[in-house]
Protein backbone atom coordinates (compact mmCIF):
# COMPACT_ATOMS: atom_id res chain seq x y z
CA UNK A 1 0.00 0.00 0.00
CA UNK A 2 1.56 3.72 -1.04
CA UNK A 3 1.88 6.17 1.67
CA UNK A 4 -0.91 8.49 0.09
CA UNK A 5 -3.33 5.30 0.23
CA UNK A 6 -2.66 4.68 3.44
CA UNK A 7 -3.05 8.42 5.00
CA UNK A 8 -6.60 8.63 3.22
CA UNK A 9 -7.57 5.15 3.91
CA UNK A 10 -6.85 6.07 7.94
CA UNK A 11 -8.90 9.83 7.54
CA UNK A 12 -11.67 7.61 6.06
CA UNK A 13 -11.99 5.34 9.15
CA UNK A 14 -12.10 7.72 11.19
CA UNK A 15 -15.01 9.37 9.70
CA UNK A 16 -16.79 6.67 8.87
CA UNK A 17 -17.34 6.13 12.67
CA UNK A 18 -20.96 6.99 13.43
CA UNK A 19 -22.15 6.92 9.80
CA UNK A 20 -24.00 5.23 7.94
CA UNK A 21 -23.43 3.67 4.97
CA UNK A 22 -26.74 5.08 3.22
CA UNK A 23 -26.21 8.45 4.69
CA UNK A 24 -28.32 10.95 2.33
CA UNK A 25 -26.41 14.40 1.29
CA UNK A 26 -28.09 17.22 3.38
CA UNK A 27 -30.92 19.50 1.42
CA UNK A 28 -29.64 21.97 -0.05
CA UNK A 29 -31.18 25.64 -1.35
CA UNK A 30 -30.32 26.78 -5.14
CA UNK A 31 -28.22 29.61 -5.28
CA UNK A 32 -26.39 31.63 -8.22
CA UNK A 33 -22.73 31.00 -6.76
CA UNK A 34 -21.03 30.27 -3.39
CA UNK A 35 -18.19 31.73 -2.53
CA UNK A 36 -15.40 30.64 0.72
CA UNK A 37 -12.77 32.59 2.47
CA UNK A 38 -9.56 31.98 1.73
CA UNK A 39 -8.37 29.05 4.63
CA UNK A 40 -5.48 27.87 5.75
CA UNK A 41 -6.17 24.48 6.08
CA UNK A 42 -3.39 22.17 8.69
CA UNK A 43 -1.48 19.90 6.05
CA UNK A 44 -0.31 16.59 6.85
CA UNK A 45 3.24 15.60 6.23
CA UNK A 46 4.36 14.50 2.61
CA UNK A 47 6.76 11.05 2.95
CA UNK A 48 8.80 10.37 0.26
CA UNK A 49 7.16 11.41 -3.38
CA UNK A 50 5.73 9.73 -5.79
CA UNK A 51 7.66 9.28 -9.41
CA UNK A 52 6.79 12.66 -11.09
CA UNK A 53 4.62 11.92 -14.25
CA UNK A 54 5.18 14.33 -17.36
CA UNK A 55 4.22 12.47 -19.98
CA UNK A 56 0.41 12.14 -20.94
CA UNK A 57 -0.68 8.32 -20.78
CA UNK A 58 -2.22 7.09 -23.83
CA UNK A 59 -6.26 7.23 -23.82
CA UNK A 60 -8.80 5.48 -25.84
CA UNK A 61 -12.51 7.18 -25.77
CA UNK A 62 -14.70 3.95 -24.39
CA UNK A 63 -17.72 5.43 -22.61
CA UNK A 64 -21.33 6.43 -24.08
CA UNK A 65 -20.47 10.50 -23.87
CA UNK A 66 -18.65 9.34 -27.35
CA UNK A 67 -22.27 9.21 -28.76
CA UNK A 68 -23.59 12.36 -27.39
CA UNK A 69 -24.18 15.18 -29.72
CA UNK A 70 -21.73 18.22 -28.69
CA UNK A 71 -19.27 20.77 -29.52
CA UNK A 72 -16.25 19.25 -28.52
CA UNK A 73 -15.65 15.90 -26.59
CA UNK A 74 -12.70 15.48 -24.21
CA UNK A 75 -10.41 12.83 -22.38
CA UNK A 76 -9.86 13.78 -18.81
CA UNK A 77 -6.94 12.40 -17.41
CA UNK A 78 -6.48 10.82 -13.93
CA UNK A 79 -3.06 12.62 -13.86
CA UNK A 80 -4.46 15.80 -15.61
CA UNK A 81 -3.50 18.74 -13.36
CA UNK A 82 -6.02 20.99 -12.66
CA UNK A 83 -3.42 23.39 -11.31
CA UNK A 84 -1.44 23.34 -14.19
CA UNK A 85 -3.68 25.02 -16.93
CA UNK A 86 -2.44 27.43 -18.93
CA UNK A 87 1.50 26.87 -17.39
CA UNK A 88 4.15 25.07 -19.26
CA UNK A 89 4.59 22.21 -16.26
CA UNK A 90 1.97 20.81 -14.33
CA UNK A 91 3.09 21.83 -10.67
CA UNK A 92 3.52 20.04 -7.47
CA UNK A 93 4.05 21.51 -4.20
CA UNK A 94 2.83 19.21 -2.15
CA UNK A 95 5.15 16.87 -3.96
CA UNK A 96 3.91 13.39 -5.19
CA UNK A 97 3.79 14.04 -8.93
CA UNK A 98 2.53 16.43 -10.86
CA UNK A 99 0.97 13.95 -13.28
CA UNK A 100 0.39 15.64 -16.14
CA UNK A 101 -1.03 19.20 -18.16
CA UNK A 102 -4.93 19.18 -18.24
CA UNK A 103 -6.26 19.50 -22.01
CA UNK A 104 -7.74 22.24 -23.39
CA UNK A 105 -11.29 22.64 -24.51
CA UNK A 106 -10.93 22.87 -28.24
CA UNK A 107 -13.53 25.00 -29.04
CA UNK A 108 -13.70 28.98 -28.99
CA UNK A 109 -14.42 30.46 -25.35
CA UNK A 110 -14.91 34.28 -25.49
CA UNK A 111 -15.97 36.40 -22.40
CA UNK A 112 -20.12 35.44 -21.69
CA UNK A 113 -20.42 32.42 -23.39
CA UNK A 114 -22.10 29.72 -21.92
CA UNK A 115 -20.26 26.30 -20.86
CA UNK A 116 -22.46 22.91 -20.16
CA UNK A 117 -21.35 19.38 -20.26
CA UNK A 118 -23.85 17.26 -20.97
CA UNK A 119 -22.46 14.02 -20.58
CA UNK A 120 -19.56 12.85 -17.89
CA UNK A 121 -18.48 9.57 -17.31
CA UNK A 122 -15.61 7.48 -16.49
CA UNK A 123 -13.58 6.52 -13.65
CA UNK A 124 -10.21 7.91 -11.98
CA UNK A 125 -8.27 5.93 -9.03
CA UNK A 126 -6.38 8.37 -7.24
CA UNK A 127 -4.36 5.54 -5.66
CA UNK A 128 -3.70 2.95 -7.85
CA UNK A 129 -5.80 0.31 -6.57
CA UNK A 130 -8.33 2.06 -4.73
CA UNK A 131 -10.84 4.77 -4.09
CA UNK A 132 -12.34 4.60 -7.79
CA UNK A 133 -14.40 7.63 -8.41
CA UNK A 134 -16.61 8.99 -10.82
CA UNK A 135 -16.75 12.44 -12.20
CA UNK A 136 -18.62 13.28 -8.72
CA UNK A 137 -15.78 11.63 -7.06
CA UNK A 138 -16.40 8.07 -4.99
CA UNK A 139 -19.76 6.74 -4.44
CA UNK A 140 -20.49 6.76 -0.62
CA UNK A 141 -17.94 9.17 -0.26
CA UNK A 142 -18.24 9.67 3.67
CA UNK A 143 -14.78 10.70 4.81
CA UNK A 144 -13.37 12.90 1.68
CA UNK A 145 -12.62 16.69 2.85
CA UNK A 146 -11.52 18.51 -0.12
CA UNK A 147 -9.70 21.27 0.92
CA UNK A 148 -6.75 22.23 -1.77
CA UNK A 149 -4.82 25.41 -1.61
CA UNK A 150 -4.84 28.28 -4.14
CA UNK A 151 -1.24 27.84 -6.50
CA UNK A 152 0.63 30.28 -8.80
CA UNK A 153 -2.88 32.18 -10.32
CA UNK A 154 -5.02 29.20 -10.00
CA UNK A 155 -7.44 28.80 -7.22
CA UNK A 156 -7.87 25.87 -5.15
CA UNK A 157 -11.16 24.32 -3.97
CA UNK A 158 -13.20 22.95 -1.13
CA UNK A 159 -15.88 20.21 -1.08
CA UNK A 160 -16.33 18.60 2.31
CA UNK A 161 -18.06 15.24 0.70
CA UNK A 162 -15.90 14.12 -2.07
CA UNK A 163 -13.02 14.00 -3.53
CA UNK A 164 -10.92 13.58 -6.95
CA UNK A 165 -14.14 14.51 -9.10
CA UNK A 166 -14.12 16.37 -12.53
CA UNK A 167 -13.72 20.03 -12.15
CA UNK A 168 -12.84 23.17 -14.76
CA UNK A 169 -11.05 26.41 -14.80
CA UNK A 170 -11.55 29.51 -17.13
CA UNK A 171 -8.11 31.31 -18.34
CA UNK A 172 -6.91 34.27 -20.86
CA UNK A 173 -4.48 34.19 -23.20
CA UNK A 174 -2.07 35.43 -20.45
CA UNK A 175 -0.21 32.40 -18.21
CA UNK A 176 -2.04 32.40 -14.48
CA UNK A 177 -0.39 34.70 -12.14
CA UNK A 178 -0.53 34.83 -8.40
CA UNK A 179 -2.91 36.29 -6.72
CA UNK A 180 -5.17 33.44 -7.45
CA UNK A 181 -9.12 34.15 -7.09
CA UNK A 182 -10.86 33.20 -3.90
CA UNK A 183 -11.59 29.57 -3.72
CA UNK A 184 -14.65 28.08 -4.17
CA UNK A 185 -16.98 26.12 -1.96
CA UNK A 186 -19.18 23.67 -3.15
CA UNK A 187 -20.17 21.44 -0.08
CA UNK A 188 -23.42 22.43 0.14
CA UNK A 189 -24.04 23.37 -3.57
CA UNK A 190 -22.99 20.18 -5.08
CA UNK A 191 -23.50 17.31 -2.88
CA UNK A 192 -22.58 15.15 -5.82
CA UNK A 193 -25.21 16.99 -8.50
CA UNK A 194 -25.24 21.23 -8.31
CA UNK A 195 -28.44 22.65 -6.90
CA UNK A 196 -28.03 26.06 -8.55
CA UNK A 197 -28.71 26.70 -12.27
CA UNK A 198 -25.67 29.36 -13.24
CA UNK A 199 -22.42 29.45 -12.09
CA UNK A 200 -20.26 32.66 -13.22
CA UNK A 201 -16.71 32.10 -11.71
CA UNK A 202 -13.67 33.96 -12.35
CA UNK A 203 -10.26 33.71 -14.70
CA UNK A 204 -8.08 31.06 -12.66
CA UNK A 205 -11.36 29.78 -10.25
CA UNK A 206 -11.30 26.31 -9.97
CA UNK A 207 -15.06 24.88 -10.43
CA UNK A 208 -17.01 21.50 -9.82
CA UNK A 209 -18.35 19.99 -12.68
CA UNK A 210 -18.93 16.10 -11.45
CA UNK A 211 -21.62 14.42 -13.37
CA UNK A 212 -22.89 17.67 -15.60
CA UNK A 213 -25.90 17.46 -17.34
CA UNK A 214 -27.96 20.21 -19.22
CA UNK A 215 -27.42 22.58 -16.04
CA UNK A 216 -25.51 24.11 -14.22
CA UNK A 217 -24.78 26.70 -17.15
CA UNK A 218 -21.10 27.55 -16.27
CA UNK A 219 -20.54 31.28 -17.97
CA UNK A 220 -17.15 31.90 -19.03
CA UNK A 221 -15.26 35.59 -16.74
CA UNK A 222 -14.48 38.69 -18.79
CA UNK A 223 -11.45 38.14 -20.58
CA UNK A 224 -11.74 34.06 -20.94
CA UNK A 225 -9.99 32.52 -24.45
CA UNK A 226 -9.50 29.23 -23.19
CA UNK A 227 -11.10 26.45 -20.79
CA UNK A 228 -9.48 23.57 -18.93
CA UNK A 229 -10.58 20.69 -17.29
CA UNK A 230 -8.85 18.32 -14.99
CA UNK A 231 -8.47 16.69 -11.48
CA UNK A 232 -7.50 18.57 -8.53
CA UNK A 233 -5.46 16.35 -6.27
CA UNK A 234 -3.39 16.68 -3.18
CA UNK A 235 -1.80 14.29 -0.14
CA UNK A 236 -4.87 13.20 1.42
CA UNK A 237 -6.78 15.81 -0.76
CA UNK A 238 -5.67 18.23 1.58
CA UNK A 239 -3.37 21.35 1.51
CA UNK A 240 -0.84 21.98 -1.48
CA UNK A 241 -1.67 20.51 -5.26
CA UNK A 242 0.05 16.99 -6.12
CA UNK A 243 -0.16 13.65 -5.51
CA UNK A 244 -0.85 12.99 -9.33
CA UNK A 245 1.94 10.35 -9.82
CA UNK A 246 0.00 7.45 -8.43
CA UNK A 247 -3.21 8.45 -10.08
CA UNK A 248 -4.89 6.42 -13.11
CA UNK A 249 -7.83 6.12 -15.65
CA UNK A 250 -9.86 8.82 -17.37
CA UNK A 251 -12.88 11.17 -17.94
CA UNK A 252 -14.80 11.24 -20.94
CA UNK A 253 -16.95 14.60 -21.34
CA UNK A 254 -19.35 16.05 -23.63
CA UNK A 255 -19.02 19.87 -23.87
CA UNK A 256 -21.24 22.15 -25.00
CA UNK A 257 -20.66 25.93 -26.07
CA UNK A 258 -23.21 29.13 -26.93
Amino acid sequence: MNSKHAALSTVLALMLVGCSSDQSPPATSPSSSTKAPTLSPTTTPSPTPAAAVTTAPTLVATGPCTEVASDAFVIVSGRANIFGAGHELPPAPGEGGGGVLPPQVEVEITGGAEVTFPCTSGRVDCCVGSSNSSPAGPEGAHGWNTNIDSHDGISGIIHTGTGVFLAGVFIGDDEPADPAPERLDFSETCPLECTFETLEPELGQVFYIGPGGDQPVYVAPEGATRLFLGVPDALVVTGPPGWYGNNSGQFEVAVEVR
